[in-house]
């Protein structure tokens, strides 16, 4: 499946390449990636490190996971979702996403706490 891109990556790729065709399909992907890597000095790249940024990046911008699987390309949602990396940034965020529902939760256990209390005096 095609998948568009932007004009600015477009242009790179045709000044990278100097043509219009498509850079990257099933016939010439690995030779054409080592390639486009080893043009930009990224020697050690490998096409699966883009794959798990790019849905990472999807992921992020909040795009469904049925939709980023498509991009991605993946067959599966299993094999979707271990392309999604969390990283400790993501687990710190998600803590402070959840600071405000805990402290909710603590004051209406303390207030519940304390009339509880004062009902058995």
């Amino acid at each position: 499946m095609p998948v568009p891109m932007s004009q600015q990556l477009c242009g790179m790729l045709k000044k990278l390449f100097g043509t219009d065709a498509p850079v990257f399909d099933t016939t010439n992907f690995r030779k054409a990636f080592r390639r486009a890597a080893d043009a930009v000095g990224l020697k050690q790249l490998i096409a699966y490190d883009l794959r798990r940024s790019a849905v990472r990046n999807l992921k992020r911008a909040g795009v469904d996971d049925s939709v980023a699987t498509k991009i991605s390309g993946h067959k599966t949602a299993s094999v979707f979702l271990r392309y999604n990396i969390t990283s400790v940034a993501d687990v710190k965020g998600a803590m402070r996403k959840v600071k405000p529902r805990n402290a909710r939760l603590t004051k209406i256990e303390r207030n519940n706490a304390s009339s509880m209390q004062v009902a058995k005096k």
